[in-house]
């Protein structure tokens, strides 16, 4: 009605374990807010982060 989309997402994706820019996963644990990629380098809010993998 308004636009919005509903996506499905499994439980147990690690979406703020996956960085957005090349796709690496790592550990990170909760209470961290910055995720900070091992593997390129690149450095985003968490919660933005999240939101960018899910939306692919």
């Amino acid at each position: 009605m308004y636009g919005t989309k509903i996506e499905l997402v499994d439980r147990w994706y690690a979406s703020f374990q996956t960085c957005s820019n090349c796709g690496h996963v790592q550990s990170m644990p909760l209470k961290k807010r910055v995720f900070n990629c091992q593997h390129c380098g690149a450095i985003i809010e968490r919660d933005l982060n999240v939101a960018i993998n899910l939306a692919r």
